[in-house]
């Protein structure tokens, strides 16, 4: 993966670069404050810079300070179907599509202050686009965040804008992630997720 610029509507630009071994406690850190500590452990990281076809970027700006990453796989929809917890016939059935291989968002994060700047659908756009072309996905599986005892879900309206659309909503999907620190539960994750589909 080669160093490449992601530009904004208000002209200020970022690059993407893949995270490096020696990046490693630097990405846990980020994955901690962004998504719960415990969720990404340095294991975990390690272990998906040598699997192929494993992406993480992290998106900085041009003073190198770190200002979001990107987390993505590619994998075949079977293997979409498992993570979900449904059977392949299932998830054709909510989807009308069975690629060959998917796109497979795992984690995103914007980080202050660089949020409210649209950089998360940039950067969404950027894997989007890197996964057709270098992988040849053709479609997109994204599973959002829905925090306890909230309505909303954070990064809907940016997936929405993508194209993407609503397939299932899954309760309690963390609850049995091992050591998980859920910021908004004060023990076992209790929040639910929601999950969108693209084709490509």
């Amino acid at each position: 993966m080669n160093f490449e610029i992601i530009s904004i509507p208000k002209g200020a630009n970022f690059y993407v670069c893949p995270l490096r071994l020696e990046e490693l406690d630097t990405a846990v850190k980020v994955c901690d404050i962004s998504v719960g500590k415990n969720l990404y452990t340095k294991d975990y990281l390690e272990k998906s810079l040598r699997k192929d076809n494993h992406f993480f970027v992290f998106l900085r700006d041009f003073q190198n300070e770190i200002a979001g990453y990107i987390y993505f796989y590619v994998e075949d929809f079977s293997q979409t179907a498992q993570f979900l917890k449904m059977t392949p016939e299932g998830l054709k059935t909510l989807t009308q599509d069975q690629p060959e291989k998917i796109i497979h968002i795992r984690s995103i994060s914007i980080l202050e202050p660089y949020r409210r700047q649209r950089l998360a659908r940039g950067l969404i756009g950027w894997a989007l686009k890197y996964a057709n072309q270098k992988v040849k996905a053709t479609a997109a599986v994204v599973v959002c965040w829905k925090p306890r005892g909230q309505d909303c879900v954070p990064l809907a309206r940016t997936v929405e804008d993508l194209k993407f659309y609503y397939i299932a909503s899954i309760p309690r999907f963390w609850y049995n992630v091992p050591n998980l620190e859920c910021p908004y539960c004060e023990d076992r994750c209790q929040c639910d997720a929601v999950v969108y589909y693209k084709k490509l």
